[in-house]
């Protein structure tokens, strides 16, 4: 080892003892005048100059400075340990013996460590480097505890977005566009939604005092797993076991094939746009967007919204549009009231009130309740149409039309738009094989490029007469199905004002005199009205 920190040395010379003092070479460091008063003290001198000794330490040249009389003719060294709070780490201050004096012993050295209690990670190679070559007031590791090797906590690694982000997209132009938020977590059947890395224990240390140091403890993954989820056999992974969406909520996985707003749909979730069931427990509001695999339930009022489900629409506190708003929806529609709507239906609608609205339904329509009123509406209904009140005592324009179920209706004039082209083409077809059929009867033979065109001719012939064929089964399936609706009614538990207009299987009638309790049904071919 190489001093290089200043350092003190007494020196006894005729009785008296004097403090020799050595400077620092090659940037070491200043001897600190409290470690020096302090290892003073310990050899027994009290009655120094403080100020004298603090100008001693400044010099940059060997001094000495007189201590008075000793009664000893040397003194040892010694040797300082100080122990960190960790008690892992130790550093030991050596102070030189007087001239003449014995520098200490490799046994020396392991006895003070054991007077402070070290007992482990003494390192005996540094000592021997220290006997061989002692440096003074300066640290010197002599020993050193095993620190714990520290162990790691359990993880998850998530296979979706845990953390949404609500921040709306910004347009080329700089507008914000609020209704395409990240908020849904699409999921399907047999998903990877969480891997788990299981946790790894740590392994003892020891400290300088030979007592065991433990790791810390480490935890486990921190995550419950809800229902609708499959943790696999080892625990290391979490699979969907439905189609539905997928959030980490308050540190517990939710699998749900019911997406859940628990607001409003307005600019804090954008549009919705889910393969399962939706329920909104605030407002639709004006402009926004819901689209569900499944059915919607609205807690609140729709505004000028669009809703599209492929299962039903029930909207409880009812539907508040001004004309724009669509809902669509494959099965019914239940609402407290709708007005200025727009609604298409596979199913029935039912509601309270329906004002100014228009409303296509597959199945019946039925207005019922305190109010009761239909006013100011298109209602085409495939079944059934019923209300305590139909249109009013203003005489609001409003239009009834059974018999026909509109999606029915929509796909035979389909069907007849096709026939009329499809049997265009085969007229076509025909003529051109005929008029090549008899000039082959006349001698023509024709060439091969003739042949090929005959045969494309022929093929499209038989392909347009099997869609024509195709679509008059499906035509004639159509029309029996209407056939058997023929019991479809209007039906006005209390009134019919004028200003009504009631079309049944395509006959039609005028009221033109307020009408009571009455209902009206098609029989051979004319609008037929009874009491009820």
């Amino acid at each position: 080892m190489e001093q290089k920190n200043a350092y003190v040395q007494l020196e006894v010379k005729s009785g008296n003892v004097y403090l020799i003092y050595h400077p620092p070479i090659d940037g070491g460091d200043k001897c600190e005048i409290k470690e020096v008063e302090s290892y003073l003290t310990q050899q027994g001198f009290t009655s120094f100059s403080v100020q004298k000794l603090d100008q001693l330490l400044r010099k940059e040249e060997e001094s000495e400075m007189p201590l008075g009389k000793s009664r000893f003719d040397f003194f040892a060294g010694t040797m300082v340990t100080y122990i960190e709070a960790d008690e892992l780490h130790c550093k030991s201050r050596v102070y030189p013996p007087s001239l003449g004096g014995n520098d200490l012993t490799k046994d020396d050295i392991i006895a003070s460590l054991s007077s402070d209690m070290v007992k482990y990670g003494i390192k005996e190679d540094v000592i021997d480097e220290f006997v061989k070559s002692p440096v003074y007031f300066q640290d010197v590791v002599f020993a050193e505890g095993k620190a714990p090797i520290e162990g790691k906590d359990g993880s998850a690694k998530f296979y979706f977005n845990t953390d949404p982000t609500l921040e709306p997209k910004r347009n080329e132009d700089g507008s914000v566009d609020f209704h395409s938020l990240n908020v849904i977590n699409i999921c399907n059947e047999g998903d990877l939604l969480l891997e788990i890395v299981k946790e790894v224990r740590g392994e003892n240390g020891t400290n300088l005092y030979g007592k065991n140091v433990e790791p810390k403890k480490v935890k486990p993954a921190q995550v419950e797993i809800g229902k609708n989820a499959k943790v696999s056999e080892d625990g290391t992974k979490v699979y969907s076991l439905v189609t539905g969406h997928v959030a980490l909520v308050t540190g517990r996985l939710v699998v749900s094939d019911v997406y859940t707003v628990t607001g409003d749909v307005d600019t804090k979730t954008g549009d919705i746009n889910y393969s399962g069931n939706v329920t909104i427990q605030g407002n639709v509001r004006t402009g926004f967007n819901v689209k569900a695999g499944g059915d919607v339930i609205v807690e609140g009022v729709v505004e000028d919204a669009n809703i599209e489900a492929l299962g039903q629409v029930i909207v409880k506190r009812g539907i508040n549009s001004q004309g724009k708003g669509l809902i669509r929806a494959g099965s019914n529609v239940i609402a407290k009231f709708i007005e200025n709507g727009h609604i298409i239906c596979g199913g029935y609608v039912e509601s309270g009130v329906l004002l100014a609205s228009e409303v296509s339904a597959e199945g019946d329509v039925i207005v019922q309740g305190k109010k009761g009123f239909i006013a100011g509406c298109k209602v085409v209904s495939g079944g059934s149409v019923r209300a305590d009140t139909i249109g009013s005592d203003m005489g609001a324009l409003t239009t009834i039309e059974i018999g026909a179920k509109p999606q029915a209706k929509d796909l035979l004039k389909r069907i007849e738009k096709s026939n009329n082209k499809l049997e265009e083409e085969i007229n076509r077809f025909s003529n051109i094989i005929a008029n090549y059929t008899r000039s082959i009867k006349k001698g023509l033979k024709p060439d091969k490029k003739t042949s090929e065109y005959l045969i494309r001719i022929t093929n499209a012939l038989k392909e347009a007469q099997g869609y024509l064929d195709s679509n008059n089964k499906i035509k004639e399936s159509v029309e029996n199905k209407l056939a058997a609706d023929a019991n479809c009614r209007i039906v006005a538990n209390r009134d019919v004002y004028p200003g009504t207009t009631l079309i049944l299987y395509g006959h039609k009638k005028n009221i033109e005199s307020q009408l009571s309790s009455c209902q009206f049904r098609c029989i051979d071919g004319e609008i037929s009205r009874s009491v009820i």
